[in-house]
């Protein structure tokens, strides 16, 4: 093993004394010069987040959408404008680093985006949004939709009743999509709704990202809707005007009966008439059974007990379609007539009125005299001895406002007789009256006739019933 090693080692000693030893030169770069570099110029993006007939929602960025932060970060100054040289002002802000920031965190940012309200519908507006070293200009259009405030001239076939976008209420962003709206530092001192003068002074306004409720009793009187109606009674509830109240989107509604929105009176109704109804709502609406109810000024008339006739059911709405974030439902009513009113609401859903239209189709009479009511007569438990009950219920017919209910022994024409609004429950949606102080084991006839808003009426319904004894 050694003789091995030491060969080897002879070996390495004459390979290295081989070796020629070489000098390394380095390479000659020059002179170092630096490279003065020019940061590229930044682009500003639009883009529309949401478009009703009198508002505009709009997003900005300097990365794309993809900075938020970097986006905030940018000192704004931005504006809508009625023409394409950003000339004609119709709102301009300024917007300092940090407005758009979550709720929840100071750390967390969201893309630019300013809620313009109290637009005119069907036009082209020239949005503008200018920082230090960009700037752009970027069309968007408002829907179309046509105003009409209520009128005393007596209706005719084609004529529009009523057409309402709710474009008066311009405080506050835009309440599904985060966004800046601006709104008056106390609105309990504002006389009325008005929108900023953009040449104007702002000291008394400032922008906020959450919602802004009205003052909803104190400035109604100054706006279009100033003969509508919020939460018409049904039972001596209290009133809670949050279940119903104005946004700058249009009216926010918590759904159920006691949340309906109550159009204005419609003295132009002098004939009775088929009514189209078109509406469009918030899509939180999606699902839920839109109702149209019918009222009078007694349904606002309290009786001994604290109760009032309320509003009646008369139709369902049926979706028609969408529109961007917002969905479109229509329904036809028939004999409607002066004095009758018409209110809106839903099962038990929130969502957002935004705009009402009605227009006259026809004035030709509905006949009730084809509708047969679906009636069940049912033999409760007797609340004693001595007399027995019946009950009486319908399922609402379309167009019926109330029922009577004559009943009388079998055998004898000693008829009574019982009349009863239709109040719509959601969980059970007939409606009935019961028949008490009955003689049990008697067999009674009982006919039913529905009476409709022209006090027309529909077949008769006969039948039987037999009360019983409580176990």
């Amino acid at each position: 093993m050694r003789p091995a090693r030491f060969l080897l080692s002879i070996l390495l000693a004459a390979a290295c004394m081989s070796c020629t030893k070489k000098t390394w030169t380095p390479f000659d770069y020059g002179e170092f010069v630096p490279i003065e570099t020019t940061p590229a110029p930044r682009t500003v993006q639009a883009r529309l987040m949401d478009a009703t007939s009198s508002t505009l929602t709009i997003q900005w960025s300097v990365s794309s959408f993809k900075d938020g932060a970097q986006d905030c970060r940018t000192p704004w100054k931005i504006g809508l404008y009625r023409d394409a040289a950003a000339t004609q002002a119709v709102a301009e802000w300024t917007c300092s680093p940090g407005l758009f920031r979550t709720g929840e965190s100071a750390l967390k940012f969201q893309v630019p985006c300013f809620f313009f309200t109290g637009l005119e519908p069907g036009k082209t507006w020239y949005f503008k949004a200018e920082a230090e070293d960009c700037s752009g200009v970027f069309p968007f259009e408002t829907t179309q939709f046509t105003r009409q405030e209520k009128t005393s001239n007596p209706s005719r076939p084609g004529d529009l009743l009523l057409g309402e976008d709710f474009s008066e209420f311009v405080w506050g962003p835009h309440q599904g999509i985060f966004s800046v709206g601006y709104a008056p530092l106390h609105p309990d001192l504002v006389p009325k709704i008005l929108p900023v003068d953009p040449s104007g002074t702002r000291s008394n306004y400032y922008l906020r990202t959450n919602e802004f409720y009205l003052p909803w009793e104190a400035l109604q009187k100054t706006t279009r809707l100033s003969e509508w109606d919020m939460m018409p009674p049904r039972v001596n509830w209290v009133r809670d005007l949050t279940q119903v109240y104005p946004t700058p989107l249009g009216i926010q509604v918590y759904g159920g009966l006691s949340s309906a929105v109550v159009l204005p009176p419609l003295p132009a109704l002098t004939k009775p008439s088929t009514v189209r109804v078109r509406i469009k709502t918030s899509k939180l609406s999606d699902g839920a059974t839109l109702l149209v109810y019918t009222t009078t000024a007694a349904s606002y008339e309290l009786n001994s007990e604290g109760l009032s006739p309320g509003m009646i059911p008369i139709a369902s709405f049926q979706r028609t379609g969408t529109e961007g974030r917002w969905s479109l439902y229509e329904t036809v009513l028939h004999n409607l007539v002066s004095p009758y009113r018409i209110g809106i609401s839903a099962s038990n859903v929130e969502f957002v009125l935004k705009e009402v239209s009605l227009d006259v189709l026809n004035q030709d009479v509905y006949d009730l005299t084809t509708v047969v009511p679906d009636v069940t007569i049912n033999a409760p438990a007797s609340h004693n001895y001595a007399t027995g009950d019946l009950q009486v219920l319908v399922t609402p017919s379309p167009w019926v406002l109330r029922y009577q209910v004559d009943y009388a022994p079998l055998g004898s024409d000693a008829w009574q007789t019982k009349t009863f609004d239709v109040w719509y429950n959601y969980e059970n949606p007939q409606v009935g009256v019961r028949l008490e102080g009955l003689s049990i084991g008697q067999t009674y006839r009982i006919r039913v006739q529905g009476i409709g808003l022209l006090d027309d009426r529909t077949q008769v319904f006969e039948g039987t019933g037999v009360p019983r004894r409580s176990f």
